[in-house]
């Protein structure tokens, strides 16, 4: 191995274990209440140093989210099944994230804060979050590309509209249930009706003439 390619592995080396840290304190205090100070104390190195390999608080809470992101697009692909129709298979994709909201609050609350406090118009955040090779969008768009080749999804809207459409309202209603909890205590509203009503909205507006079991 030579010299440069050691000291680049070392260099991502360092920067994974500075993400693992930051991660801490973020998922702990959030983007607001963290500090690159108490992150570098977190990864035993100087302010400095973090510099280094970051720019800013924010460039380091994005990277966390590409994390978050990364796992949320593996959980997805595992869902796939090509034995079923495509329109099972978006479905199956929705109870998926469904699951990944319940199962990982917080990469699912840092998920939210990227697309509410301004950060989607970084490049780092827009590798991530359109439709590039392991975002969770690209998989539910892939799906739907194909459920127009098989006929299980309609065909009349685009597939990244009706991707688009799929994610934000899953996104929303999830976003919903994670910060309002006590909306559902005080109206004795059943998370689970709430998500099977939603599922037989999204089967009526993009599955064609397919019935499917929620």
């Amino acid at each position: 191995m030579g010299t440069t390619e050691r000291k680049e592995r070392e260099r991502d080396e360092r920067k994974r274990m500075i993400i693992q840290s930051a991660e801490k304190v973020f998922l702990k205090k959030g983007l607001e209440g963290a500090t690159m100070e108490e992150i570098a104390d977190v990864a035993e190195l100087s302010k400095g140093a973090l510099y280094l390999y970051f720019k800013s608080k924010e460039e380091l809470f994005l990277s966390v989210n590409m994390r978050g992101l990364k796992l949320l697009a593996e959980i997805l692909e595992k869902e796939l099944d090509e034995s079923l129709t495509a329109a099972e298979n978006a479905l199956a994709l929705g109870k998926a994230y469904i699951g990944f909201s319940k199962d990982y609050p917080d990469y699912f609350s840092t998920i939210m804060t990227c697309q509410t406090v301004g950060l989607e118009q970084t490049d780092l955040f827009q590798k991530t979050m359109l439709f590039d090779e392991g975002s969770p969008l690209l998989v539910f768009l892939n799906v739907i590309e194909r459920g127009h080749l098989d006929g299980t999804i309609r065909a009349d809207i685009p597939a990244i509209e009706l991707a688009v459409v799929l994610w934000s309202q899953l996104t929303g209603v999830l976003q919903y249930m994670h910060y309002r909890p006590k909306v559902f205590e005080m109206f004795n509203i059943d998370e689970n009706k709430i998500i099977q009503n939603l599922f037989y909205i999204l089967q009526d507006g993009i599955i064609r003439n397919v019935s499917l079991q929620i």
